[in-house]
């Protein structure tokens, strides 16, 4: 869920329903606690090599629920920012996932440079059911990595990997 929503989610499920005010207070903390614990964070290992290895073949995006000030440093840290030729964040759509508009608007933006792509051209690869949901209802194939869901909560994905670092180009072909 988009930040806020998810928020306002747990204050209701703790029977503690909160205000606008209160969600963008708690909104504001949690992006000020990020950013004070990503300038140690780092790409889980193995990551890097395999976003490397699907950039020789492959148009590389991100279609995130994050925000890009959060996602840029993450990925300019690991020294992989550059093999992404867009990248959409939280505040570049108005709907999260597991509505399909960050997939939408990745594609969107990656048809500026290849103006017959369309997203049944494209794969994503997610984490999370709501993601698989978001890369299906945009017309995509899914991959699915159980970086943080068990293998049985991705099932419908296309496929499933246990990590990304077991992609591989044929996998996205």
């Amino acid at each position: 869920l988009p930040d806020r929503d998810c928020l306002r989610a747990l204050c209701d499920d703790a029977g503690r329903p909160a205000t606008a005010d209160d969600v963008e207070a708690a909104f504001q903390r949690k992006r000020a606690a990020y950013a004070r614990q990503a300038r140690d964070a780092d790409l889980y290992p193995g990551v890097a090599g395999a976003l490397r290895r699907l950039h020789a073949r492959y148009t590389l995006a991100v279609a995130s629920g994050a925000f890009r000030d959060e996602i840029d440093p993450l990925l300019t840290r690991a020294g992989v920012r550059a093999l992404f030729a867009v990248i959409v964040g939280a505040e570049d759509v108005s709907a999260g996932k597991p509505a399909p508009d960050p997939f939408l608007e990745a594609v969107r933006r990656l048809a500026l440079r290849a103006p017959h792509l369309t997203a049944a051209a494209c794969v994503a690869v997610e984490d999370s059911p709501r993601g698989i949901m978001a890369a299906h209802a945009a017309g995509m194939r899914c991959i699915a990595v159980t970086t943080t869901h068990p293998r049985d909560a991705l099932a419908t994905a296309d496929a499933v990997r246990a990590h990304v670092r077991d992609l591989r180009a044929e996998d996205l072909a």
